[in-house]
């Protein structure tokens, strides 16, 4: 790889980031380019600043990645600051269970979930309730209650081209199925 290739690709994204801060794959970019130098109190402050114009899982997602401590109860308490800068979205309310339940915080990710479940709940949200039920008492009614609840629920979203209506598990500057330029979108969910 030439020298300055990372420099350039840093300056690009800082650029396209700049241009939108609210277009969350160059946000998502930037703030995983800045932690991969190093620079993870930039990263986080391109993930706040993109955090409070648009929330988004996928953001929440790189908001964990991009801690230069990957310990689980120093996760649980970056996700608390997630919840704290736009209190009453789903997506960081279930980060944040996501986080105790790998730190083995089965309350904190229950009542999390319960937010959720308040907020948007998808079928994701059954899901984790039944594992953490299933961690904390084993199989049993509670677990088969919530993936049966999981069936009925809303599907999880997921980005959706607007030309042809194409499902997609990630954000493409251009449709595979039918080719259109920037017609993949986050649809909104939940109570605003």
């Amino acid at each position: 790889m030439a020298t300055g290739r990372p420099d350039q690709a840093l300056q690009s994204a800082q650029a396209a980031f700049d241009l939108d801060p609210a277009r969350l794959p160059a946000a998502t970019l930037l703030a995983r380019l800045l932690a991969k130098v190093g620079k993870h109190a930039k990263a986080v402050k391109v993930l706040e600043q993109a955090w409070r114009q648009s929330p988004h899982p996928d953001l929440a997602k790189v908001w964990g990645e991009a801690s230069a401590d990957q310990n689980p109860l120093t996760l649980v308490k970056r996700y608390e600051a997630l919840v704290a800068l736009k209190p009453g979205q789903a997506d960081a309310h279930f980060a944040l269970a996501e986080a105790a339940i790998n730190a083995k915080l089965w309350g904190v990710a229950r009542s999390h979930l319960d937010k959720v479940r308040e907020l948007a709940p998808t079928t994701r949200t059954y899901r984790r309730l039944a594992d953490v039920a299933r961690a904390e008492k084993g199989e049993g009614p509670e677990v088969q209650a919530y993936l049966n609840q999981a069936m009925s629920a809303p599907a999880d979203p997921r980005w959706r081209c607007t030309s042809c209506g194409t499902s997609h598990s990630d954000w493409h500057a251009v449709c595979d199925e039918c080719g259109a330029v920037d017609a993949i979108t986050w649809p909104k969910v939940g109570k605003a």
